[in-house]
């Protein structure tokens, strides 16, 4: 009752009804599966009755995830809403993991951050400007990671 009735107030019936459009077109196009779920939850208070049980808002959070992530999700058959977000937050990592094969981060980043003639390294909590070869290791032989804007990672730090 207190919701409904300080949506009400604060929340004039087309800013609602915009906001429930919104919803209902949501996608996560080149967001994180973390900054989605946010706008996600944000938006789908808006849209209660889309969101009603547990199965349909599993459902329609699937229906907004990347191609290639809710094509890796969908076979589950998840119906928890936290079910299909840790689902997609696990193909996330691993699609981000693979980025010496597919050179692109599937959040829609290039790991060089956009310049093809440079690729930065992360290694040691610190950034390297890497120009030249094939060579992913530092000169002490520390294999290093790759990371693009959104902070995914490829690859793993060797002592």
């Amino acid at each position: 009752m207190f919701k409904n009735e300080f949506f009400n107030q604060y929340f004039p019936k087309s800013v609602r009804r915009e906001k429930e459009r919104k919803f209902s077109r949501l996608e996560q196009g080149n967001k994180t599966v973390a900054e989605y779920e946010a706008s996600f939850a944000r938006l789908a208070k808006f849209a209660p009755d889309l969101v009603a049980t547990e199965e349909s808002r599993a459902k329609c959070f699937k229906e907004g995830l990347r191609a290639s992530i809710k094509q890796a999700v969908i076979p589950f058959e998840i119906a928890t809403y936290s079910g299909v977000i840790n689902k997609a937050l696990l193909v996330e990592r691993a699609q981000c993991l693979d980025l010496d094969q597919n050179k692109n981060c599937p959040c829609g980043q290039n790991p060089s951050g956009g310049n093809s003639k440079q690729t930065f390294w992360k290694g040691n909590d610190r950034k390297r400007n890497y120009r030249g070869g094939n060579d992913n290791h530092n000169q002490q032989g520390k294999q290093l990671r790759r990371t693009c804007q959104k902070g995914h990672s490829s690859g793993s730090q060797k002592d």
